[in-house]
């Protein structure tokens, strides 16, 4: 039964939280069914690491004292293993943390925009080598506590339940980037997008795409997407001469190809979800009541 830390990162892509204590307090609650509660929860924006110093670093100094009192034995190195949902952060929390402890040259985890950029567990990383004067000059020894121990990290892929219990659930992982947006038609991701704004009343996309109001078709917000942005595909398009065609022969010679543009539907598409996913739409949380809802207008084909 190891120590558990959880962190809630990117909370600048999720809607304020009113009460974030009332908030842990629910989530260490309802972690105790499976009897592995988190010990300690952090809220996290690891995108602007110089506003999380301090709690990093509370992390950090949190380390030796959850080993220490695990019930397992005393240990002068520290190994941490840090898991989650594919594109949360975890790459980005190591190497903030590295940076924190000044782990020393080489060794940073690859990050990426997308999902799957680490595919398994590597060599350990060194996130501190064992003498308090690394850390930062404007935190005290005596609370970090770390001079008598060398911590390091395993970075490990991205972890889902084998499957989503709800095509919703799916789809609301897709549209955050936990799960690459190849496995799901994109269209169809802007489409549960689409009906979640609306149903919350979250109109920002009209401004954003220079709608005339709100709508619920999602083929017209995407071809207005594509004229906006000028998103179009050239293709041939045939034009037959003859009225009757007897041969193979005379089927190829009355071919005129003509050009003509048309809406590229898929690049708007990942337009709208990348802009999704940088906050242009604002706070976004799907919640299980949106979710339960969204199930009875989206079916697998």
């Amino acid at each position: 039964n190891r120590p558990t830390i959880l962190l809630m990162n990117k909370i600048d892509l999720a809607e304020p939280i009113s009460d974030r204590q009332a908030h842990t307090n629910r989530i260490v609650e309802e972690s105790r069914i499976i009897k592995r509660g988190p010990l300690e929860v952090y809220y996290t924006q690891l995108n602007a690491p110089e506003k999380q110093k301090g709690i990093l670093k509370r992390l950090m100094s949190s380390l030796p004292h959850l080993a220490t009192t695990s019930g397992h034995p005393a240990n002068s190195v520290i190994t941490v293993m840090v898991l989650g949902i594919p594109n949360s952060g975890k790459s980005t929390l190591i190497n903030v943390l590295r940076s924190i402890g000044q782990g020393g040259p080489g060794g940073a985890a690859r990050v990426g925009r997308t999902a799957g950029q680490t595919r398994s567990v590597g060599h350990p990383i060194i996130l501190y080598r064992g003498n308090s004067s690394h850390i930062s000059d404007d935190t005290d020894d005596s609370v970090m506590g770390l001079t008598d121990y060398k911590i390091q990290v395993f970075d490990t892929p991205g972890i889902l339940e084998p499957r989503a219990r709800t095509l919703s659930e799916r789809l609301s992982l897709c549209v955050c980037g936990a799960v690459d947006y190849s496995s799901l038609q994109p269209e169809v991701l802007v489409d549960y997008l689409l009906f979640w704004l609306n149903r919350r009343q979250r109109t920002e996309y009209v401004s954003l795409f220079d709608l005339p109001g709100p709508t619920t078709d999602v083929n017209e917000l995407l071809i207005s997407v594509c004229f906006k942005n000028k998103f179009f595909l050239t293709v041939s398009k045939p034009s037959w001469l003859p009225n009757e065609i007897e041969t193979s022969d005379e089927l190829f010679k009355s071919n005129i190809t003509q050009k003509m543009a048309i809406p590229d539907i898929k690049r708007a598409a990942f337009h709208i979800l990348s802009l999704f996913n940088k906050r242009y739409f604002g706070p976004v949380t799907f919640l299980p009541e949106d979710e339960k809802l969204a199930d009875n207008f989206f079916h697998l084909a």
